[in-house]
């Protein structure tokens, strides 16, 4: 987090309130034995602390900037490659070739931060009007990404279909 805010050329004060704050952090586990094992925090963000949530947006932020320009879907005249809430992310293509490019784009945008995908909670769906949906062979890293029917981001459930009945029903 340090080396990414010294590349946003953040004010020295702030980032030495930062360094301090974060940087300069050490936690202890106790062993069976009974000794404690000190170790050094250099990574993440505290959860529930006034500034993490800012942080971690900067961080996101300057990510999907660096893929604001690939290819995504076009709506009302406006180009939309993803859309993000907090951890949560979808990214939008209209193509399988995009949507990897997409992809290994993001992923390789926060590697130098310390920031990886999750390849667990990470998944690809078709949203088609034909049944059944195509299948398209998306990878991280090479290793496969599951395609599902059904995506539930924030607190909707997104089907492949075009319909929204079961979102409805569910609600209900």
């Amino acid at each position: 987090m340090i080396d990414f805010l010294i590349d946003i050329d953040l004010n020295w004060q702030y980032l030495d309130i930062f360094t301090k704050l974060y940087w300069d952090q050490s936690a202890a586990v106790r062993t069976e034995s009974g000794e404690w094992n000190e170790f050094e925090i250099k990574k993440g963000v505290w959860k529930d602390y006034v500034w993490s949530p800012s942080l971690f947006n900067l961080y996101n932020e300057t990510i999907f900037r660096e893929v604001e320009d690939l290819n995504g879907v076009t709506i009302i005249g406006i180009k939309i490659n993803n859309l993000r809430y907090a951890d949560n992310a979808v990214l939008l293509c209209f193509c399988p070739n995009d949507i990897q490019m997409l992809l290994e784009a993001c992923n390789e945008s926060g590697n130098p931060y310390g920031m990886e995908m999750n390849i667990k909670k990470t998944k690809t769906m078709v949203i088609s009007k034909t049944s059944p949906s195509p299948r398209i062979n998306i990878t991280l890293e090479g290793r496969p990404i599951q395609q599902t029917n059904s995506i539930k981001y924030l607190v909707s459930l997104i089907i492949e279909g075009v319909r929204c009945d079961k979102e409805v029903k569910r609600r209900v």
